[in-house]
């Protein structure tokens, strides 16, 4: 039982870094699409190194761009 506890707790270790991770590696993919230079490789390592799909990133840069629609107008009236 020992055992399977000391388990346990290792993986949700892990399980926390890869989330603590996870928006660096993101901010990393950003600067790799913003520099045209360098090689394509770079960005599918940090893609698969961020262990998301498809559908989420586009989830997530969806909820962006719609805080910024939200945000432009009261910015406007200032």
């Amino acid at each position: 039982m020992f055992k399977d506890v000391c388990i346990a707790m290792f993986v949700k270790f892990i399980s926390d870094i890869l989330l603590f991770c996870n928006p660096l590696l993101l901010k990393s993919l950003i600067r790799f699409i913003e520099q045209l230079d360098l090689p394509i490789w770079q960005g599918v390592a940090l893609e698969f190194t961020m262990l998301k799909t498809v559908g989420e990133i586009v989830n997530l840069m969806a909820i962006d761009v719609d805080r910024f629609q939200q945000i432009t107008p009261q910015i406007m009236q200032y």
